[in-house]
């Protein structure tokens, strides 16, 4: 058996984390160095305080954790994810597992574990997981087929996902298809077939597009299938996915002999939008060569229009837009990259639309570029996404705003004043700030109600917008206390705006319902310092109001000057 020296010289060296307890008291019996390096606290500090631990974890997370204590001791081992902060403030992610060892009498003796920091992992995890849930709400919204397949170390192949369009089209539930590799889902030929495309990709590292037939559960089909690698980091494939169109109506058209493009014009006319080859000659002249009908719903422009010339569909783009799409399908065509793009369309029937544009060149002999694709009317996802941004303005909105007054909030008002002190040491200048509150609001609110109370502080800041310049930045800081910050106004320009305003308000009749409230406000004017912070700078007008106030309220006072009224 080796020596007990063994285990303790192999605790002291390991980089994890690892902690021993004892029962019932929970004092620290053991914490290796390791703890020092990762909690950012020395050894000692765990040992003089035994709720150090909990104290240091994330308070988001601290619930959990201690809740976890007594999963641990039901149950006799836990595993568990949370964040601790160090000393200055780093917020580190830690993987910690723990076991709990009974007596010879089945009684509690110690808790023990080993923790590791996973913060690398955690923050990638987070950032695949909103990539994920991104891309699965526009894999299950997708009209065409779709299937994901991981590609394993050695070489095997295993389907993860179907959409639902493809559960639809094919007959294979995502219970089916889960888990399984192509050799267990279709015959030996097929699947040999399958694989060799698979690997293909793979190796190639690009998309790369194939025909085939597959016999599966909603009958036997023929698809066309474009595959597309996802790499890692380290740039090894670990994923494909495969977008696949049915094209049995073709395939069938052709295997009688019909004309190849009256079958593909039957398969446009089943999408939402239109397919098209299109081709741009090296003079800049570009024509379609093919649109499916679907074109008149997109353009407003019949196959035979588009097939003379590009404009009828480039008059049609957005004025703000054209230049951007004209731009891409260039980028496209001098480096031979797929062309993907979603502008807007002011349709001849006089309604607009959103569209999205997803082709794959190749170039010609003569140098002509000829490209294969499809375009589609996506204006209600558009209309979904500017919702969604318009909202978020909303909430970023109320985040800067008194919702009561419309005026800036305190947050708010603070950022500017930050920036003009900036502004002034880095160039100089003048500026003021002016506080002011309601003379006897409290009294008011007692005498005619809050509501009236509230009329009366959204008419202090009607007035301001009144009367106070377009530069000028009115605040409300709490309650019935609001400030004026003055850009580019030395102290006398101070003083007179503030007596304007002060005079403004004592002409105010606020109406009370069934009686007029008349308000006045007391005001304190300070010249802003280069050297001044918003604190300080407050405190300084904070002081002039409270002397306004303490002279008989209703007047204005500065630093330099007698208060006036």
């Amino acid at each position: 058996m080796l020596p007990e020296i063994f285990f303790s010289s192999l605790l002291e060296r390991v980089d994890d984390v690892v902690w021993a307890v004892g029962c019932p008291d929970l004092q620290l019996e053991y914490l290796n160095p390791a703890a020092a390096v990762i909690l950012g606290r020395p050894v000692r500090a765990f040992e003089e305080d035994p709720d150090l631990w909990l104290t240091i974890v994330h308070p988001d997370d601290r619930e959990a954790v201690a809740a976890s204590h007594d999963h641990l001791l039901q149950e006799g081992e836990v595993e568990r994810r949370y964040r601790i902060l160090r000393p200055g403030g780093e917020t580190v992610w830690m993987y910690d597992r723990a076991w709990l060892m009974r007596d010879s009498d089945g009684q509690p003796l110690r808790l023990f574990g080993i923790a590791r920091e996973v913060t690398s992992e955690m923050l990638e995890r987070q950032r695949l997981n909103s990539t994920l849930q991104l891309h699965r709400r526009f894999l299950e919204s997708a009209l065409d087929p779709i299937f994901v397949v991981k590609v394993e170390s050695d070489d095997t192949f295993v389907f993860r996902y179907n959409n639902p369009a493809h559960r639809q089209q094919t007959g294979i539930s995502l219970e089916m298809i889960r888990h399984q590799t192509p050799d267990a889902l279709l015959d030996k030929a097929q699947a040999a077939a399958v694989k060799a495309h698979y690997r293909e990709c793979v190796q190639l590292k690009r998309p790369i597009q194939y025909e085939e037939r597959l016999a599966l559960p909603a009958g036997e089909r023929d698809w066309q299938t474009q595959l597309v690698p996802v790499e890692d980091s380290a740039g090894r494939v670990v994923e494909l996915v495969g977008v696949a169109r049915d094209i049995t109506p073709l395939k069938q058209a052709e295997r009688q002999s019909r004309d190849a493009f009256e079958a593909l014009d039957q398969l446009g006319q089943q999408l939402p939008g239109f397919i098209y080859q299109y081709l741009l000659s090296p003079s800049g002249e570009g024509r379609f060569l093919y649109a499916s009908r679907r074109s008149i719903a997109i353009y407003g422009a019949t196959p035979d229009e588009l097939a003379r010339s590009d404009t009828a569909a480039f008059n049609v783009i957005h004025p703000d837009d054209r230049e951007s799409v004209r731009a891409a399908v260039e980028v496209s065509a001098a480096t031979l990259s797929h062309w993907h793009c979603e502008y807007r369309v002011r349709h001849p029937r006089g309604h607009e639309l959103w569209a999205e544009g997803l082709a794959t060149p190749e170039r010609l002999e003569g140098g002509s570029v000829l490209w294969h694709g499809y375009i589609a009317d996506v204006s209600e996802r558009k209309r979904l996404q500017l919702e969604l941004e318009a909202s978020e303005a909303r909430f970023r909105r109320l985040a800067t705003v008194d919702m009561l007054t419309g005026a800036p909030n305190r947050r708010c008002f603070i950022d500017c004043l930050e920036g003009e002190l900036a502004r002034m040491k880095r160039h100089g200048g003048k500026a003021c700030l002016v506080m002011f509150d309601a003379d006897h609001f409290k009294r008011i609110n007692d005498t005619f109600g809050h509501a009236a109370g509230d009329q009366v502080l959204k008419a202090l800041v009607y007035v301001g917008e009144q009367w106070l310049r377009g530069s000028d930045v009115l605040g409300r800081l709490g309650g019935e206390e609001f400030a004026i910050l003055m850009p580019e106004t030395d102290y006398q320009g101070a003083l007179a705006l503030s007596e304007r305003f002060r005079r403004a308000v004592a002409d105010l009749l606020v109406d009370a319902g069934e009686r007029v409230v008349q308000v006045t406000v007391s005001l304190g004017v300070v010249a802003l310092r280069a050297q001044d912070s918003p604190d300080s700078a407050l405190e300084r007008a904070d002081r002039m109001l409270y002397r306004a106030k303490a002279l008989g309220r209703n007047r204005t006072c500065g630093e330099r000057d007698r208060a006036s009224e």
